[in-house]
Order: structure tokens, then C-alpha cells, then sequence
């Protein structure tokens, strides 16, 4: 895995607890939603490290909770 940078765009998996409906992509960053039997992933590239903390930061607004944050390797 390529050492993680700041300010340089990184693909990650998001995973939450409940069902996100999929209109909440466009405030998530873009992100794909995946729902599973009780959990929500969210993947895909975040444009840096204050994207994903935007993201992080609606999610905590919109009061879900957090199961995992994991950073994928590049596809590129």
C-alpha cells in the first residue's frame, strides 16, 4: 500500500450502522452505498483528508454511527 498523503486524493470504505438511503451519496461525497443486512458501506475516492472529514462530520450530523473507516488500496 502506498504511504497515505495528506493532500492527495485515496479511495476508502466507510461502513455504518443501519440503512442510508442512496440520495444521501450526493451529501457523502459521491461515495457508493452498498447496503447489507443491517450495515451501510460507503466507497470510494475522497479528493484528500478533509474530504474524508467532511464526510465523517455528516455522518456524525446526521446522528448515524459509525462501525469502520478503512483506507483501500489504489485501483490506479
Amino acid at each position: 500500500m502506498k504511504p497515505l498523503k495528506r493532500f492527495a486524493p485515496s479511495h476508502y470504505e466507510i461502513q455504518v450502522d443501519g440503512h442510508l438511503d442512496a440520495g444521501h451519496s450526493v451529501w457523502l461525497g459521491q461515495l457508493t452505498l452498498r447496503r447489507g443486512r443491517a450495515v451501510t458501506s460507503l466507497r470510494g475516492a475522497l479528493a484528500d483528508q478533509a474530504a474524508l472529514y467532511g464526510v465523517l462530520s455528516m455522518l456524525q450530523t446526521m446522528g448515524v454511527v459509525l462501525l469502520a473507516v478503512s483506507r483501500l488500496e489504489d485501483t490506479e
